[in-house]
């Protein structure tokens, strides 16, 4: 038997195992949805931002 087949089989196995059928539908999915990628991307960009503008700001207080 080739490794492929073996795989397939194994996965095969594994996929109609009962009680692995454990994808949330759709409304759940929707109830448990947090984008916490995007708000961390959001705090970050708030953070540079401020650092930027700060930065900025006491250089410019220095030259006086």
């Amino acid at each position: 038997m080739h490794f492929n087949h073996l795989f397939m089989e194994l996965t095969e196995k594994i996929r109609t195992r009962p009680g692995t059928d454990s994808k949330p539908t759709e409304a759940e999915f929707d109830a448990s949805f947090k984008p916490r990628g995007a708000i961390a991307f959001f705090l970050l960009l708030v953070l540079l931002s401020l650092a930027t503008w700060y930065g900025i700001y006491f250089l410019m207080l220095q030259r006086g």
